[in-house]
């Protein structure tokens, strides 16, 4: 088959034609010397990988698809064993693709009734085991009990099923080599009949959780990453006060009234918390090694004393309507991060103290009107208040490292000109806001775009004039009319003025970017 060829084959399967590639492929990679002059294109090789979604390296080709990555599938036993595999052996019943998980090529396999995962599965299990790819195997689409006994020498590292999957049974030999389940927490009850046995889990993700549940996850030994959703009834953490492995933890509960317990879990480094009843987090200051805290629509007032947090470095408080001041946070040594959209955070006061905070986000905070505190913040390189009420950004210019600013659909937001002089500022995103007054903007000697669109109220971009190296800027739909000094930006690349109504005259120096 001439796989260079951009028609689509009529009687050659997708796994044929992925043969055909890897062989070519080999060939080329064995021959490197010669690539040059190789007839295989990267367009082609995608055309012809893409001609069915269900391709099992279509994924790889577009995410990581550069010859040398395929030159290693060519020559990689397990991809074209895969193939193989795939082309003949497979039952219709059964879903295969392959996907990347934790930087491996993993294959997928997802059933489509009950009585096809083990007749489906059986006939091939000699082959998977020569591949050696690991398998995730997806009951998504399976309802009631699933017994997959009969699949104790297949290689299943994750198991993952749908609300409806009641039970899963499986081989004591399956049992000691799962590593990630995603399951109801009554499947994974119904699993765990001998918790301890799994030995080599370190994934949960459970859903429709209740307190009944909380005992078998004290006799799971090394779980480090627990993801627990979708509550019933009280949910009480203490009974994880021996989870000794457990780095990262996911809650996502209305019931949920204390954390506690979680003191006593000594590598616990990220805890995401999403639950309305729960008021008190003022034990979290106490875990010793978090790194990573996020508090999703919790209902505080304001957060517990961080000043002798060492290890803090993102905390995450997204729409917590009743959290109006972040001053606990300030002189936190390590924290670089803070995500407090959709807040009711109204004052930044303290902020400009923490020595590496390098982002912020205070997108949508109708309560937040001043920027000025973050004035001289050391290391604020990322600012975004798009969304907000801010009114004043005073004091921006001192931040030196400041890079991007993002005041867009920020209404209230008339004049930016105070961050004019920014060292550093590469990036202002002014879309959809109430700015007017951009004077100064043009002294700002590392300033390379510019986004005004829809901004109603601009009528003038001749303060960018002679920016040294502005290369982008975006004024569509805007109500500019004067664009007279841009033609001395050397580096401009980009001027969009699309149904800019108001403009009347364009320098000639500018005239080719209206073509």
């Amino acid at each position: 088959m001439d796989v260079t060829s951009t028609e689509r084959p009529r009687s050659t399967s997708c796994a044929s034609i992925l043969t055909a590639l890897l062989k070519e492929f080999e060939d080329w990679h064995r021959h490197s010397a010669t690539a040059q002059n190789n007839s295989l294109q990267k367009g082609s090789v995608q055309q012809s990988l893409l001609l069915e979604r269900c391709d099992p390296v279509a994924q790889i080709v577009q995410i990581y698809g550069t010859r040398s990555n395929l030159a290693f599938l060519a020559s990689h036993p397990r991809a074209r064993l895969f193939a193989e595999l795939l082309e003949s052996r497979f039952s219709s019943n059964v879903f295969v693709t392959l996907a990347w998980k934790d930087d491996q090529l993993v294959s997928v396999i997802k059933p489509f009734g009950i009585e096809t995962v083990a007749a489906a599965l059986k006939p091939i299990l000699w082959w998977l085991c020569r591949c050696a790819l690991p398998i995730c195997l997806d009951l998504g689409f399976l309802i009631g009990d699933v017994d997959l006994t009969e699949l104790g020498d297949a290689k299943i590292c994750r198991i993952v099923g749908g609300d409806a999957l009641t039970s899963v049974t499986v081989s004591d030999k399956l049992v000691p080599v799962l590593q990630e389940l995603a399951l109801s927490a009554a499947a994974f009850v119904s699993l765990a009949t001998a918790p301890s046995k799994l030995l080599r889990l370190q994934t949960l993700r459970l859903r429709n959780f209740s307190i009944a549940h909380l005992q078998v996850l004290r006799t799971v030994p090394h779980v480090e990453e627990l993801h627990i959703h979708g509550t019933m009834g009280w949910l009480d953490v203490s009974q994880l006060d021996s989870a000794c492995c457990l780095r990262q933890l996911y809650v996502s509960s209305t019931e949920l009234l204390s954390i506690s317990a979680l003191l006593q879990c000594p590598r616990l480094e990220l805890i995401s918390v999403h639950s309305s009843s729960l008021r008190n987090v003022a034990s979290i200051t106490e875990i010793a090694h978090l790194r990573k805290a996020v508090i999703i629509e919790v209902a505080l007032s304001e957060l517990p004393n961080f000043a002798s947090s060492k290890t803090l470095e993102c905390i995450f408080v997204p729409w917590c309507r009743d959290l109006t001041t972040l001053s606990s946070l300030a002189n936190c040594s390590n924290l670089s991060k803070i995500v407090a959209s959709g807040s009711g955070v109204c004052s930044l006061d303290g902020l400009s103290s923490c020595p590496v905070l390098d982002s912020v986000d205070f997108s949508n905070c109708d309560r937040l009107f001043d920027l000025s505190p973050l004035c001289g913040a050391p290391q604020l390189r990322i600012l975004c208040v798009s969304g907000s009420a801010v009114r004043n950004i005073s004091g921006l210019a001192a931040c030196p490292f400041l890079s991007e600013l993002d005041v867009s659909w920020s209404s209230d937001l008339e004049d930016i000109s105070p961050v004019s002089g920014a060292p550093f500022l590469h990036t202002v995103k002014a879309a959809c806001s109430g700015v007017r007054v951009i004077e100064g903007l043009n002294s700002c000697k590392t300033l390379q775009y510019v986004y005004f669109n829809h901004c109603d109220h601009l009528h003038s971009l001749s303060p960018l004039a002679e920016a040294p190296s502005l290369c982008k800027v975006y004024a569509k739909g805007s109500g500019v009319c004067d664009v007279r000094g841009l033609e001395t930006c050397q580096h401009l690349k980009v001027l969009d003025l699309t149904r800019c109504k108001n403009i009347a005259h364009v320098p000639a120096g500018l005239s080719h970017f209206l073509k």
